[in-house]
């Protein structure tokens, strides 16, 4: 099989990888979890953006992409405040949409999407740093090494 275009190829393997893996976390979720309407949406939510994405890929790659990351990045940021014990997963994901950015967009686009990306990084964790309620730790130590972890790894 010839590649004509490494980029276009790229984004429709992410997004044929990203539409099964939504899938497959959706059903999981039913299966497991059938109380928690929250997952439902933000699964379903994610699963729509990337079906989207896929279909206008050719034409419109940038939009695309912009589909895809935006609605992840506002789902994922949900879901930290929406579950803050548990943030890790969340900014796993803020962390591989970031390296999306890095790899499928040049110029303005890619430097905005990166610098709206690390604000909703650090957005995170100034809420949790003035909110304890929404911290992942009662430790403030905790939440500060987390943020500069994540912090360096988002650069990285």
């Amino acid at each position: 099989m010839a590649v004509k275009n490494i980029e276009t190829f790229f984004l429709g393997t992410l997004l044929k990888i990203c539409i099964a893996g939504v899938l497959l976390i959706f059903i999981s979720d039913l299966t497991l979890y059938p109380e928690d309407t929250q997952s439902f949406a933000i699964d379903f939510l994610i699963l729509t953006a990337c079906s989207g994405a896929y279909l206008v890929r050719k034409k419109y790659s940038t939009i695309s992409i912009f589909m895809v990351t935006l609605v992840v990045l506002a789902a994922m940021f949900y879901q930290c405040l929406a579950v803050p014990p548990n943030p890790t997963t969340s900014l796993s994901i803020i962390l591989i949409v970031g390296f999306i950015h890095s790899v499928m967009l040049r110029g303005v686009a890619m430097w905005t999407m990166h610098v709206l990306t690390y604000l909703l990084i650090l957005a995170i964790f100034l809420i949790q740093f003035l909110n304890p309620s929404q911290r992942f730790s009662v430790d403030l130590n905790d939440v500060v090494t987390v943020a500069i972890t994540y912090s360096i790894l988002f650069f990285i």
